[in-house]
């Protein structure tokens, strides 16, 4: 008893540590902690006075948590300064590479740690443009200029991407980077070579289309995947991806099939503790992983010093632990999935399990498909806020999917590390067992199409609808978990599940039936362009490019479209081919069905990756060489090529959207020259609704055009930038006429409806 109570008491120490610093990260300004944690303290202290079980507790917690608020304080004070003194420096730095460079198609990254004496020893990421690709490992000790910035921004938006992982400076390579030796204990480094050693191996004997799967099952390394867009998004849809994502679930994977060889748990535990801590190293320490392996070596060891391991305590050690080794990573997203995941499992899985047990076959099929269907789901009941929040997914085939693959993972990933050791062994037969395993990953893919294909598979939080829908299950559920314990009967979860069904069909039938009269979005993209018109089936996407802090604006664009349910669009429209109107279109094209693309008829250049997507998604492709006029239902779309006799590079596609005398014009990055002769030659109507072209640059919009075509509104799709975009001189000139403005940057997506 007096142990149990113990472990207890340590579960309310860590409980109120890493609460002050999540609500530190994520809610409180920092000037705020100091009033907060004296606070906490004083209320510590008067608690302690009625020294009960619970006021305990309550003391314990509250004096735990004003550590925690002031220890987040002179952490995040300490990295400030140091960030505001570096931003913006130009600093030649000797640094220690500290992971493998990551090539991209321009740019080359690299994660190391400054070394030099008068800077501070931190993590920085380093960006290396043009050039060739950097032939560095880690351990190794480099010398370059660099110009600094800060990494708690990126393009003008608050970002934890880098934050979250313990790196808060960005550097700028200006020059060479020039290896000047190795460390002297690069052999701590070992990890990351077995890592890209195990990389390499995968490569070598998996068939080339199961290869970036197995690749990412293994290391937790996605970069394969993000080249096969129709395989990742399909196996995101199906709630699979945490697959991918080396977590708790590839360590029950480890730890399950070296109990099949070792039944004695004793001499398990000894041989488990090293391999655990191996694998964590392997994995690169990520939270999901560290989580796993300490509760599992929890787990291992108190039966060897006769004592019982406290699940809950574990959790909430390891996660303070994590908290105070860098307290950023409370932003992490892979921290936040997998703590709730662990604790919807140990709240949630037993009642669950019991539920599901008697109402299947009472065999070891039966049983095993229970215990998987309750994890999934209490695991779900915790994850699907963080993913509707962090990713703008609801993903409601997720049980589905992982009762269909519960025996098929397990099998993949240790077969596919020893694949990968026979491969080196004796190549023919790690091959041969490689093309084995890539039936299983195929037949994997194939439960992942089958149930991301399935109707209300996965939802979209861009459609304000769901969110609410969302919000009223959690309740639902929430509700009968209280109830169900007050009354002492059980957990009853058949009524508010069936309620929460009926509200989704409800839901989505009423986004079916919104498709009256004409709807005209211009998605929030940044400092880019991407507008949606809809009208009755219709639906037609001009441009689809951006700039965001988060990246992948493509998802952005189809998410908005699937959240409308509109998983095929008739037409998407290029304007023109800057990077800011099309490098969305790829990972738009493998969410959503095209029926055609319209660009105008230019040199291939840069976009030839788009014509080979399209081609892969068998999307026609059009060239606008005259004007086109394209009618489906109401809508009328008309395309007009650029009319200039010596085209720039700036010259595109002029696009009005019509219905029954409502009409939006969208002319892309146009000059005035070109609007002029637009407004000339092909004698458009009156405007409702202007798309600003050129993201309101000055030398856009000109007065000529809003003088002949007298728009009553106007939308500038615009996003931090360095251009001064939108000018003053183009607000002027769209306010004096008394056309009322909206911008994405301010606004965020707009939604202009015309007459129905």
């Amino acid at each position: 008893m007096s142990s149990e109570r113990g472990i207890r008491t340590l579960a309310w120490c860590c409980g109120g540590l890493a609460g002050a610093v999540f609500l530190s990260v994520l809610l409180l300004p920092l000037s705020a902690l100091p009033v907060l944690a004296l606070l906490s303290l004083i209320a510590g202290l008067l608690c302690l006075r009625g020294w009960r079980n619970p006021s305990r507790c309550a003391a314990l917690f509250l004096l735990c948590a004003a550590f925690g608020f002031l220890f987040f304080y002179a952490r995040a004070s300490r990295v400030t300064r140091q960030v505001a003194a570096l931003d913006g420096e130009v600093c030649t730095i000797r640094a220690r590479v500290l992971e493998y460079p990551k090539v991209y198609e321009n740019s080359t990254t690299l994660r190391v740690r400054v070394t030099s004496e008068e800077l501070p020893h931190g993590k920085c990421q380093l960006s290396c443009y043009g050039g060739e690709p950097l032939e560095l490992t880690p351990g190794d000790e480099i010398v370059c200029e660099v110009k600094f910035t800060s990494a708690f921004f990126r393009r003008g938006e608050e970002s934890d991407t880098l934050t979250s992982a313990g790196v808060f400076l960005r550097g700028a390579v200006r020059g060479q980077v020039t290896k000047t030796g190795t460390w002297r204990y690069a052999a701590l480094y070992a990890p990351q070579r077995w890592r890209q050693a195990v990389k390499t191996g995968t490569q070598r004997v998996f068939p080339a289309d199961t290869a970036a799967f197995q690749q990412a099952l293994l290391t937790g390394d996605k970069s394969g995947l993000y080249g096969e867009l129709p395989l990742y998004y399909s196996l995101s849809r199906a709630g699979l991806m945490h697959a991918a994502a080396v977590s708790g679930m590839h360590v029950a994977f480890l730890v399950g099939f070296l109990e099949l060889l070792l039944p004695n748990r004793r001499k398990l535990g000894f041989l488990l503790l090293p391999l655990l801590g191996a694998f964590a190293a392997l994995s690169g320490f990520t939270p999901s992983v560290c989580r796993a392996v300490f509760i599992q070596s929890m787990t291992l060891i108190a039966p060897l010093f006769r004592r019982e391991s406290d699940p809950p305590t574990s959790l909430l050690l390891v996660l303070a632990i994590l908290l105070l080794i860098n307290p950023y990573a409370a932003a992490s997203v892979s921290l936040q999935l997998s703590f709730a995941a662990t604790a919807g499992i140990l709240l949630f899985s037993r009642p669950i399990f019991e539920k599901t047990a008697g109402r299947l076959p009472q065999n070891r099929l039966g049983v095993a498909a229970a215990a998987s269907l309750s994890v999934s789901l209490s695991a779900l009941l915790l994850t699907l806020p963080l993913t509707a929040w962090h990713f703008g997914v609801i993903t409601l085939a997720a049980p589905v999917s992982n009762v269909l693959c519960m025996g098929l993972l397990p099998v993949l990933f240790v077969g596919g590390y020893g694949a990968v050791l026979l491969g080196f062994l004796f190549p023919s037969a790690g091959k041969a067992l490689g093309a084995c395993l890539g039936w299983g990953d195929r037949l994997l893919f194939a439960v992942a199409k089958a149930t991301g294909s399935l109707p209300c598979a996965a939802l979209y939080t861009s459609n304000r609808l769901y969110v609410w829908w969302l919000v009223l299950t959690c309740l639902l559920l929430a509700s009968a978990v209280l109830w169900g314990r007050r009354r002492e009967e059980g957990v009853r979860l058949a009524a508010p599940l069936c309620l929460s069904a009926i509200c989704l069909f409800s839901c989505v039938l009423y986004v079916r039936a919104d498709r009256k009269g004409l709807r005209v979005t211009a998605i929030d993209m940044g400092q880019g362009s991407c507008t949606l018109i809809e009208c009755g089936d219709n639906a037609v996407m001009v441009d689809c490019g951006g700039s965001t802090a988060e990246g992948y604006v493509g998802e952005r664009a189809a998410y908005y479209a699937l959240g409308r349910e509109r998983p095929r669009l008739s037409a998407l429209v290029l304007t023109h081919l800057h990077g800011d109107h099309v490098n969305g279109v790829e990972r738009l094209l493998a969410l959503v069905d095209v029926d055609t693309i319209y660009l105008p008829d230019l040199e291939p250049g840069s976009f030839l990756e788009i014509l080979d997507t399209a081609e892969k998604r068998r999307t026609r492709v059009v060239r606008v060489t005259e004007e086109l006029l394209l009618t489906g239902e109401e809508l009328t779309l008309r395309l007009t090529p650029p009319l200039d006799l010596e085209e720039d590079e700036e010259s595109g596609l002029f696009v009005l959207a019509s219905r029954d005398g409502w009409d939006v014009l969208i002319t892309g990055d146009a000059s005035r020259s070109q609007e002029r002769r637009y407004v000339q030659l092909a004698a458009p109507p009156d405007i409702e609704l202007l798309i600003v072209g050129h993201h309101g640059s000055a030398n856009a919009t000109a007065d000529y055009l809003l003088d002949e075509l007298r728009p009553e509104t106007a939308v500038i799709s615009v996003g931090h930038n360095t251009y001064g975009h939108p000018s003053d001189a183009a607000l002027e000139r769209l306010e004096s006429r008394g056309i009322a403005v909206h911008r994405t940057d301010t606004e965020g997506t707009i939604t202009v409806k015309g007459e129905p």
